[in-house]
């Protein structure tokens, strides 16, 4: 049997994935995963010919990882780097016994550098997929830069790619504690918040658009726009500014920007949204001047006025911000930027205490 994606309700998607005419499922986003249940003998997928990897740049990360959950037994992971019409085994039971348990299998695309077209997952006439069962279910879009991909310049590696960054570290320990959280992540390295000024496009700088036009792009690859569904959000995080502050950007120009996005998103979940984050940026110790310890930016300082705006234009949205970078240090980071494993463990531990706080008011209130 032929399990098809695109006209298949047995699947939970999260994150960003496209439909195509010819039926398959296209996610260029990293974060962007499958999640079902499968009962049976065995499980395969089929690639599509779009499936790529975008930049060999990438430090190394692999394209995707599959975890499969069963019983009381240990996630088991695996990683793929899948070719274009590729068909390859995932599963296959070990006895009779196995056969016949019931098993969880989320498949996420874990490097921002790839996209992946699945035209099908394949399986026994006598095997079964369906939808996760759902209890305390909480869906958060985040939106960021490198420091959300769980990027790697090369010289200290990232293996799991997003799920090494502290957005998924921290939905995977509130999933332990039996919240079942849901990320949708609309990230890329190098995005700034900010459309590049006009003054940086007559410089011919080459900037990419920074999120406040992205985020409506299906890809980052792509002008095109974004068709695939759009999940609700109960919890929306922005957490830009790094690429920003870089670029000098003024605080005002960083406010308009930041409003007319949180405008947009809030249009399109309007009936769900119920808390808005404001992550500080992320502290660049690139220059030698500045003390490990020394985690200011130039915008930093007007985040309590951004956060004062927000909760005037939207009263009904709970509004705050988080410094998760106050306990980072320059040896936690590979190049005096990007964290190290150890070091987006250090921002997860930091944003799990307030995460955990926003996702009980948001199931409160439900």
């Amino acid at each position: 049997m032929t399990f098809h994606l695109a006209i298949s309700h047995s699947i939970e998607r999260s994150g960003r994935w496209q439909a195509s005419n010819t039926g398959s499922l296209i996610a260029s986003w990293c974060g962007a995963s499958l999640k079902f249940l499968h009962t049976g003998r065995s499980l395969s997928i089929k690639t599509g010919p779009l499936t790529e990897r975008k930049d060999r740049f990438n430090g190394g990360t692999p394209m995707v990882a599959c975890i499969i959950s069963q019983d009381s037994e240990d996630d088991k992971i695996a990683f793929y780097d899948f070719e274009p019409s590729q068909t390859k085994q995932l599963f296959v039971a070990r006895s009779e016994d196995e056969i016949g348990k019931q098993r969880t299998v989320e498949l996420t695309l874990i490097d921002w550098a790839s996209v992946l077209e699945i035209e099908a997952f394949i399986i026994p006439s006598t095997d079964d997929i369906r939808l996760p069962l759902r209890a305390n279910h909480v869906r958060l879009l985040h939106i960021g830069d490198s420091i959300s991909c769980g990027f790697s310049d090369g010289s200290t590696p990232i293996p799991r790619g997003c799920l090494d960054a502290f957005p998924f570290v921290v939905r995977d320990a509130l999933r332990k504690e039996g919240v079942m959280m849901e990320i949708d992540m609309v990230a890329f390295p190098g995005t700034s918040l900010t459309d590049p000024t006009q003054e940086e496009i007559d410089s011919e700088r080459n900037l990419p658009k920074g999120m406040e036009t992205m985020f409506f792009h299906a890809s980052p690859w792509s002008d095109l726009d974004y068709e695939g569904e759009q999940l609700r959000a109960d919890i929306l995080v922005v957490a830009l500014g790094t690429n920003d502050d870089a670029r000098d950007v003024e605080p005002i120009y960083y406010q308009t920007s930041l409003l007319a996005l949180v405008s947009k998103i809030h249009e399109l979940n309007v009936d769900t949204l119920k808390h808005l984050v404001i992550l500080h940026p992320f502290p660049d110790f690139i220059d030698e001047d500045v003390p490990s310890h020394d985690t200011n930016s130039p915008l930093t300082v007007y985040i309590p006025s951004f956060v004062d705006t927000l909760r005037t234009r939207f009263p009904n949205v709970a509004v705050s911000a988080c410094d998760i970078g106050q306990g980072i240090w320059k040896e936690y980071t590979m190049d005096g930027l990007h964290p190290t494993v150890d070091g987006q463990a250090i921002l997860a531990a930091v944003w799990l205490d307030k995460a955990r706080k926003i996702v009980k008011s948001v199931l409160g209130a439900h």
